[in-house]
């Protein structure tokens, strides 16, 4: 993901696992994951509520989140300044690029 008013990448991911019997694609873990509404399901939009100054929290099962109030301007940050971008790999590599991915583009939200 690229911030496109600022032309940084700020985060490298990957689907892996599997969606009722086939491989999860990229593009359903962002439909389904992190373009809606709930911080709680994505890492992605929690770094996003950290940028935006937002409190990110333990909720009661333990799983961090964000009051619910702030989920429709973590929300219009991405749909404003993200850009998606996609590359496909072999199944068996996915892990491999991700990790190269992350150490030769140091995106700014992901961990080292």
């Amino acid at each position: 993901v690229m911030d496109c008013e600022t032309g940084v990448l700020v985060y490298v991911g990957k689907a892996m696992g599997y969606f009722k019997e086939r491989p999860r694609g990229l593009r359903d873990r962002i439909f389904k994951e992190h373009l809606k509404p709930r911080a709680r399901g994505s890492t992605l939009r929690r770094y996003v509520a950290a940028e935006l100054g937002i409190p990110v929290f333990s909720d009661q099962s333990n799983h961090d989140t964000v009051d619910g109030t702030h989920e429709v301007h973590i929300s219009r940050f991405l749909s404003d300044r993200a850009l998606f971008t996609f590359a496909r790999f072999p199944w068996a590599s996915v892990p491999d690029a991700e990790k190269t991915a992350r150490r030769e583009l140091k995106p700014k939200w992901n961990p080292r």
